[in-house]
């Protein structure tokens, strides 16, 4: 499972870094088997990242409450037979207890209350087991936003001039917690949680549940 974790931070990292479209749009996770390497994309959007999560994990649940973007993920992930896709609300979908190794969020976490989610998250997850979220920031309010804003702006005018303009088919939401809320918020449902700011309007929050004791009936302050 480590290669498979290593990949999913990185590539996470690295839409952090050159994503182009403010707000991104991004996965959703269906239900899979609890076998080692069993991955959970919640909010899957097109399922490119459960497609590459697929690679490495032995079992991919992909969801997702757009039923467009769920048919595009069947659809791309249609020869990956440990990839299942399926539609429903994260919150609701009533995934079993410590079954996933590795959960992903990818620009999906904003959608929903952040300390419901937060919980969820820690039940899904078996001890061990790590949490990814590429979030969205939209913060204006100091100095520091501003220089993070203009540099995100001129990155992103020079990827779309390289790229071409991101068109997102999925709905979209803007955050309503500012970073330091997020900050704050994570400190006290993921204690020891890394979490950094980045361009492009992203921040990454990683956690990993503790082993050695049952978590699942654990909430947010």
């Amino acid at each position: 499972m480590a290669p498979c974790l290593a990949n999913v931070a990185r590539h996470a990292r690295r839409e952090a870094g050159v994503e182009s479209q403010h707000p991104p749009p991004r996965d959703h996770p269906p239900a899979s088997a609890s076998a080692p390497g069993c991955g959970l994309d919640v909010g899957c959007g097109d399922g490119s990242f459960a497609a590459l999560l697929g690679r490495t994990a032995t079992s991919v649940l992909a969801l997702d409450v757009d039923p467009v973007q769920v048919q595009i993920t069947k659809s791309r992930c249609r020869a990956q037979r440990n990839v299942r896709v399926q539609e429903g609300e994260f919150l609701t979908a009533n995934l079993p207890s410590e079954h996933f190794d590795a959960v992903t969020a990818l620009a999906s976490f904003h959608h929903m209350p952040f300390e419901p989610a937060a919980s969820e998250a820690k039940r899904v997850l078996k001890p061990g087991g790590r949490l990814i979220v590429l979030g969205v920031w939209t913060d204006r309010s100091t100095a520091s936003d501003l220089a993070l804003n203009l540099s995100s702006t001129a990155l992103n005018g020079v990827l779309r001039r390289l790229r071409g303009r991101d068109v997102m088919a999925a709905p979209a939401t803007m955050p309503t917690m500012s970073f330091p809320e997020v900050k704050q918020a994570a400190r006290e449902c993921f204690p020891g949680a890394r979490i950094k700011r980045r361009r492009l309007w992203r921040y990454t929050l990683t956690w990993e549940k503790p082993k050695g004791r049952d978590q699942t009936r654990t909430r947010c302050p």
